[in-house]
């Protein structure tokens, strides 16, 4: 009885956590406006630290600053406060020895640096990466300076095309572009307002197409340059997304499974559609679900 009741208090959490998810996703240009400070730093070591009555941090990141982007840090080294533990929102991460691009609030309460928007303002990036987020940046600041709205909205645009086109900064770019193409747009309050702002030209359409199939191996994010840019029997494409398919034959996934359903919708044949339905019926967390997905994902397969 005392452990059914524990599993039943560890399932009411559970399910709040993830009715409740807490902040809505936070792609680079909204890191760039809500952010005090931005910078590229080395983590030299992380502390554990007791928790107090005045905030509930756990751990702090000693980070020694290589470059400030955002913001007036005057020292070279800083303390960045954070919760590793935390499931719902994920949290900020840092990694001893690693660099990471930070975007931070200096909080009173502690006397230092916290994490805006949790793991979305920790970014771990080699020396090349990220030299092409502190261009997108740099960029990204002086359009934020135009005061002209049209204009403003349309260098916004050509710079969401920018990041799209890279893979480094993809996710930056076509979360914008396509929110509802990615799952955490379930839980953004936003959407609806930036769907409607940044309409894109046939140019730019033209040019994610051309990035888009010179992919060699397809990922989850780049589903959204495909919402961003099929047609109407759209061959190329859709021969590009069986390919992908076939690649993991034998295997399951969750890209996999949207891949699945992506051609389905695609090449309009009610025979896929049937097993897209079948997959979309079970519960892919259990073994044996798992395990009649990957024969239904085996048989899409064979009638491509």
């Amino acid at each position: 009885m005392k452990a059914k009741f524990i599993l039943g208090l560890l399932l009411v959490g559970i399910v709040t956590q993830l009715s409740a998810y807490p902040i809505s996703p936070r792609p680079l240009r909204k890191l760039i406006i809500e952010s005090e400070y931005i910078a590229y730093a080395k983590v030299l070591r992380i502390k554990k630290i007791r928790r107090s009555e005045e905030h509930w941090y756990s751990h702090k990141a000693i980070l020694e600053i290589k470059e400030v982007l955002q913001g007036k840090i005057k020292t070279e080294k800083i303390s960045v406060y954070f919760v590793p533990g935390l499931v719902c929102p994920a949290p900020a991460r840092y990694v001893k020895k690693k660099n990471f691009l930070v975007f931070l609030t200096y909080s009173e309460i502690v006397d230092g640096f916290i994490t805006h928007a949790f793991s979305y303002g920790s970014k771990q990036l080699n020396a090349e990466d990220y030299a092409i987020y502190k261009s997108r940046i740099l960029e990204m600041q002086m359009i934020q300076r135009i005061k002209a709205e049209d204009r403003r909205i349309s260098k916004t645009a050509d710079w969401l095309v920018a990041c799209a086109q890279s893979s480094v900064t993809r996710i930056e770019g076509v979360y914008e572009l396509s929110p509802t193409s990615h799952f955490m747009s379930y839980f953004d309050r936003d959407k609806d307002i930036f769907i409607r702002k940044y309409r894109l030209t046939r140019e730019q359409v033209l040019s994610l197409r051309q990035t888009l199939l010179a992919i060699e191996y397809l990922e989850y994010t780049d589903l959204a340059l495909v919402d961003l840019v099929v047609t109407e029997q759209d061959e190329e494409v859709i021969n590009l997304l069986k390919r992908a398919f076939l690649a993991e034959a034998g295997q399951f996934s969750w890209f996999r499974k949207d891949l699945m359903k992506k051609i389905a919708q695609l090449v309009k044949r009610q025979e896929l559609m049937r097993l897209v339905d079948e997959v979309e019926g079970l519960n892919a967390w259990k073994e044996e679900d798992e395990k009649l997905t990957i024969q239904l994902m085996e048989a899409f397969g064979e009638k491509l």
